[in-house]
């Protein structure tokens, strides 16, 4: 190319590099996003932003390094269950878990492909057919086992298809939550284009204002643009007018395209609202081939949104096919967490009675709420201010005094109310949810042109303050609505009632001839009205002491149904005498009435003036038998799904994550616990577990409150209920710390369990009040009541009559005469599982009369089968259970019954009954093989953890990688990485932390395992690996210097160090003092010896920690394992601690934590912390001094994955002291081949 050449190609290049800067310049898309944000005005606060689940969208989308931590927990999940699922020793069956782990590498290799090059086009079908035939390879691999169970083969090869029936269930759990990942957000690796639909007012322009805002801080490129920016023309012109470009649109996308590829992150185009163009047909004319074009640059997405209704509208089927859709559905399930966060920005207190409504969830509705309290200079919601009517009454009052103070009107003359009301009654009368904008200028030109204001001026003020919006009609012409419908629904409903008060009056409008009866009638369409009919639902018993159902006639009274239930949630006033027989009649017959009456119930029990709070469901449910009651009641509970309308759900997690419960009125504590006890009698594991933590956390400091349920609930005919609600004051009484409290409540529960002769036979229940009354021993408490009484063996009476083999089966239902699914053969499903390992022949057994029955009564020398006998007959004949009302539920639920379902049948909800009721009378009446009978433990039948009420644990072991992210030297190759001595973090750094407030804590344990980024690499062992275990030992002064001498030089590696406690059969708040901790490691001290290699001893230590370990497959209060690290005895003694008020947290005498695990409430890996100065102090008072041994390792980890391989390694083996107030560590280097 010649000089010539170049120099007359600059004037063409020059504007080219000017463009690319404006393009691609951070600041230059700061002010255009900010230009955006302006526009948007109220819609976004981004002080007011709720961390939702549909973010999770936008990570996956922009195919970065935030895709991959979304994409690991399910990755990594699943491949550690599936590495539990092992081989047998039978050729069949280990040639299917070989072909399923074939199945896992490829599954593996997905991420790995990914995380080593993001560039690379995502085959996601592929993995989703391997995540197909991974599943069917687990039935297969099950199926086989039980084959193989029904066979002659060894012992130890049944028992380890026994052990992999857990593993395999597990890994289905993973594999089912790694498969619906990939068809949600996990599909946007590999698709570019998003839709987000959503209701007006759901956050749908808050959430991509908070993207991309949040983007850009990244350093992520990011536009938004609005809807109703863009005017007439090409999209693509003034799109690249709008970026200040003027390439063409080819220029542009290749270098975008470019840019992404160079920052292996997707750059993003957000467009918000669509529906709010101005241009008729813009959208169906330019968006096909706008997305067209991006569709071919793999490294640019496009986000759009528009509003549900509208979609159909705006953009066309074939261009709907280029998209994914995505439903922004408010705040949904993070409706408490939205509403906390509102409460406190607007400086609002939280009320005394829970806020369940599920109109809190929408965010425009929640911050209209708000702002109109604080435009009032209120801090607390005012009595009766949870009436709709009032709420927007009170809103439009405020508008129209802004709106009529800026254009100098008098606000008395209320012309701004006036004229909404009259746009709302010609939507009415034209029959339309939005009318034209054209009609509405009119209607407000009528309004206002004596007083010389235009019309338009004053539309733009009621769209400016959220009360109308503008979209489209089908006929895609600019139209208006009102932002909220319910709204428009009462403004017109309480219009078309004009100023009538009497309620006769108010009936004869209704009736034929009448001006409203049109309204009303199937005869000119009253689902044409619904919204109508539900404002009269609320306005007409509120206003006029009338119920809707009352001015319908007979023949139309279908009509009311729904808006009666739907207006009972923002009623003043319930008058129950005259919606009884309404009720028995028209709702409780029909189940999908049925459902969304108790729904709407479950919504009102806490409301203290509620006439259908939980006391009105109490009387329903508590005469019930138990056999009806679970039919009317538990199966409702016990399938609600995850949808967004599941209030049993809602009502959990707002009791169970709330820490401002003692805000509450008791009433309404007393209410709210009711509800939950209620809870209680379900067959599904996760609400029953759920629901008791809540109660937990409700109650703890409302004793008081619990006393009186529990004196309410006494004869409950539920076994299931009865003990779990001793489950929850054992819960509470662990986390109280009230004496006269504690004291108060053991006098209940001995009141009501160990005063009587016989006490009630349930073996869990018994087990928690006497753990209940014993803590209160423990801390000293005097009682009156004789104590000795609540030790085991109790009074109660053992069966006398066991039927036969030949009773048991005469009630069996031959297969073959009904359908498979039939109710009858719940009947079979009971007697089947039932079945004892040899009550029927080897090989017959069910799940639960072996692996449950068999294993829990052979601690006695009793007859199984005759009390699994026993128990089927009680089950079929006294229990209630009846196949006509619960067959069909049973049938529809897993019958798998090993695996710890979480929704079980109800027939399988009355055998842990029977078992536990058997299981005390024998504890009672029959001798144990070993020993006697001190409680729950033994045999271990304990299926719930009351005492800790956290679900899960941080345990972040990504925060090594973050502190130290320069001395780990992952680049290093293989043989350098490994021989090196100082391309870790210097082991100090373990051993003290400082927190925000700059108090020093030392470090008593920590266990580190890294993995060279990213983690998956640990779950197949891939990579290069540091591994460190930190360990403290207490000593006196001699034996501190004599470790010392002898750890000089020492490598432990071999050598068997003392090692803490690992606690799995106890609760977590029983640490210390329960007969179950003494049983179980009452015997083990403290105090150990450290010997060398020659087995000399070289100190006497006391160990510093304690590890709870809860992995119980039935607690679904707990997610996952579930373990944390608590200080040994010996240094709870030392420094005397005693549990805090947070689980993981010890305090001091003074109530100050002074130890604590930081992984259970903060994001942090687990660990031992003990702060510094309180510590040391009560060392030096004894004579005391503590002492480190750090062994570690590091190597390469390779896997079949991998054809690299190395043997070497090195160890790292040393000893930490404090020198000076700090910590010093000596450390040696040991190569290994």
């Amino acid at each position: 190319m010649s000089i010539l050449t170049i120099l007359n190609s600059i004037p063409k290049i020059i504007p080219i590099i000017l463009d690319f800067r404006k393009i691609f310049s951070l600041d230059v898309l700061k002010r255009k996003l900010d230009d955006s944000i302006f526009k948007l005005g109220p819609r976004y606060t981004p002080e007011l932003h709720v961390n939702l689940p549909i973010e999770e969208n936008f990570k996956m989308l922009a195919k970065d390094e935030d895709s991959l931590s979304c994409m690991f927990p399910y990755f990594k999940g699943f491949s550690e269950k599936s590495n539990g699922v092992g081989l047998v020793g039978n050729s069949q069956y280990d040639n299917l878990v070989d072909n399923f782990k074939q199945s896992v590498d490829f599954i593996a290799n997905f991420y790995f492909s990914f995380e080593k090059n993001r560039r690379k086009p995502v085959d996601l079908d592929s993995l989703k057919n391997e995540i197909e035939k991974a599943n069917k390879m687990l039935v297969n691999i099950y199926m086989c086992g039980l084959n193989l169970k029904k066979q002659t083969v060894p012992k130890e090869i049944k028992n380890q298809i026994q052990y992999n029936e857990v593993k395999i269930n597990d890994a289905g759990n993973e594999l089912r939550k790694l498969q619906k990942f990939f068809n949600e957000s996990g599909r946007f690796i590999q698709n570019q284009i998003m839709l987000i639909v959503g209701k007006a007012g759901s956050g749908k322009s808050h959430l991509l204002a908070d993207i991309a805002t949040k983007r850009l801080q990244c350093k992520k490129w990011t536009c938004l643009f609005l809807g109703n920016t863009f005017e007439r023309g090409s999209l693509w012109k003034q799109f690249l007018e709008k970026m200040s470009v003027k390439w063409d649109e080819i220029i542009f996308l290749r270098c975008l395209n470019l840019y992404g590829w160079l920052k292996r992150c997707r750059c993003l185009i957000f467009i918000d609202a669509l529906n709010e163009c101005d241009v008729p047909n813009f959208w169906a004319q330019n968006l096909e081939m706008f997305l067209n074009d991006i569709r071919k640059y793999p490294n640019v997405g496009v986000v759009l949104s528009v509003r549900s209704e509208y979609k159909d509208y705006v953009i066309s089927e074939r261009v709907q096919s280029l998209l994914c859709l995505v439903t922004h559905k408010g705040f949904n399930m993070a409706s408490f967490e939205a509403v906390k966060h509102f409460f406190e920005y607007y400086e609002i207190n939280l009320p005394n009675t829970p806020m369940l409504n599920p109109e809190f969830s929408n965010p425009l509705f929640l911050k209209l709420f708000c702002e109109l309290l604080k435009k009032r200079g209120l801090h607390e919601i005012p009595s009766g201010f949870n009436s709709l009517l009032d709420i927007f009454k009170n809103y439009i009052e405020d508008v129209n005094e802004r709106i009529s103070r800026k254009y100098n009107i008098d606000p008395s003359l209320y012309l701004i109310r006036t004229s909404i009301e009259n746009i709302a009654l010609e939507m009415l009368k034209q029959k339309k949810e939005l009318i034209s904008s054209e009609c509405a200028l009119k209607s407000l030109d009528e309004s206002f042109c004596s007083s010389g204001i235009r019309a338009v001026d004053i539309f733009s003020e009621l769209v400016s303050e959220g009360i109308l919006i503008k979209s489209y009609d089908k006929e895609k012409k600019v139209s208006i609505l009102f932002a909220y419908e319910r709204y428009y629904d009462l403004l017109v409903a309480k219009a078309l009632l004009g100023t009538e008060h009497n309620p006769e009056n108010i009936k004869l409008m209704f009736k034929d001839g009448g001006s409203l009866h049109e309204y009303v009638t199937s005869e000119f369409g009253f689902f044409n009205y619904v919204g109508l009919l539900n404002a009269w639902a609320i306005l007409l018993p509120d206003n006029y002491d009338l119920e809707l159902f009352e001015i319908i006639a007979d023949e139309d009274i279908i009509a009311t149904q729904e808006p009666f239930i739907e207006g009972l949630l923002w009623r003043k006033k319930i008058d129950i005498r005259k919606i009884h027989n309404y009720i028995i009649t028209y709702i409780l017959p029909e189940k999908y009435y049925k459902n969304k009456w108790l729904d709407t119930l479950l919504l009102l029990c806490s409301k203290p003036e509620c006439a259908l709070n939980s006391d009105y469901l109490h009387e329903y449910l508590f005469p019930l038998s138990m056999g009806n009651r679970d039919a009317e009641w538990s199966i409702f509970i016990s399938t609600q799904d995850d949808s967004d309308i599941n209030n049993v759900k809602r009502i959990i997690d707002w009791t169970w994550h709330n820490d401002d419960l003692e805000l509450l009125s008791d009433e309404s504590t007393r209410l709210l616990g009711q509800m939950l006890i209620w809870f209680l009698t379900s067959m599904n594991r996760e609400v029953r577990d759920e629901s008791s933590a809540a109660l937990v956390n409700l109650l703890k400091n409302k004793i008081d409150v619990l006393i009186f349920l529990l004196d309410k609930f006494k004869n409950v005919n539920d076994p299931y209920v009865l003990q779990r609600m001793y489950a929850v004051a054992f819960g509470c009484v662990t986390n109280n710390f009230d004496r006269d409290c504690i004291k108060r409540l053991c006098e209940c529960v001995y009141k009501n369990i160990f005063e009587p002769v016989n006490v009630i036979p349930d073996i869990l229940l018994r087990d928690y009040a006497m753990n209940t009354i014993e803590y209160g021993k423990y801390l000293g408490i005097k009682f009156d009541f004789d104590i000795r009484k609540i030790y085991p063996p109790y009074r109660s009476v053992m069966p006398t009559h066991f039927p036969t083999n030949s009773d048991v089966d005469a009630n069996l239902i031959p297969y073959g005469k009904k359908v498979v699914s039939s109710p009858e053969y719940a009947i079979n499903i009971i007697l089947h599982s039932m079945t004892t390992e040899y009550g029927r022949g080897t090989s017959h057994y069910g799940d639960f009369g072996r692996y449950v029955w068999d294993s829990a009564f052979d601690d006695w020398n009793i007859d199984t089968n005759l009390l699994s006998n026993y128990a089927i007959m009680w089950i079929l004949k006294d229990s209630g259970y009846d196949y006509n009302i619960h067959g069909e539920f049973d049938m529809s639920v897993s019958h798998g019954e090993r695996f710890g379902n979480i929704c079980e049948r109800i027939g399988k909800k009355y055998q842990w009954i029977a078992f536990y009721d058997l299981l005390a009378r024998v504890s009672d009446n029959c001798q144990m093989k070993k020993g006697s009978y001190k409680g729950s433990f033994e045999p271990f039948v304990r299926d719930f953890d009351p005492t800790t009420i956290t679900k899960s644990i941080y345990n972040a072991d990504d925060v090594f990688y973050s502190r130290f992210k320069k001395e780990w030297r992952w680049n290093q190759k293989n043989k350098k990485w490994i021989s090196k001595k100082n391309n870790y973090p210097s082991i100090e750094n373990f051993l003290l932390e400082k927190d925000a407030n700059n108090n020093d804590w030392i470090i008593l344990e920590q266990s580190i395992i890294l993995i060279q980024p990213n983690q998956l690499r640990k779950t197949f062992n891939i990579g290069k690996q540091f591994e460190c275990e930190i360990k403290s030992y207490i000593m006196t002064d001699r034996d501190f210097n004599s470790f010392l001498h002898w750890s000089k030089g020492s490598n432990f590696y071999g050598m068997q160090l003392p090692e803490k406690q690992q606690c799995y059969r106890t609760y977590s708040r029983e640490y210390c003092w329960s007969r179950a901790y003494e049983a179980e490691y009452g015997n083990d001290y403290d105090w150990d010896t450290i010997g060398d290699l020659n087995e000399k001893n070289v100190a006497s230590v006391a160990l510093t920690t304690y590890c709870y370990y809860w992995e119980n497959e039935y607690d679904h209060s707990k997610k996952d394992l579930f373990s944390f690290m608590k200080p040994s005895k010996e240094l709870c003694e030392l420094m005397g601690l005693h549990q805090g008020i947070k689980d993981g947290e010890f305090a001091d005498e003074t109530g100050h934590v002074v130890c604590k695990d930081p992984s259970v409430n903060e994001n942090h890996p687990s660990c031992l912390m003990v702060r510094k100065n309180e510590f040391l102090i009560a060392l030096k008072k004894r004579g005391l001094k503590i002492a480190w041994t750090i062994l570690g390792e590091k190597r390469i980890a390779v896997s079949s994955l991998k054809e690299e391989e190395s043997d070497d390694w090195m160890t790292l083996s040393g000893v930490g002291y404090m020198r000076s107030g700090k910590p010093y560590v000596k450390m040696n280097h040991f190569m290994n081949q």
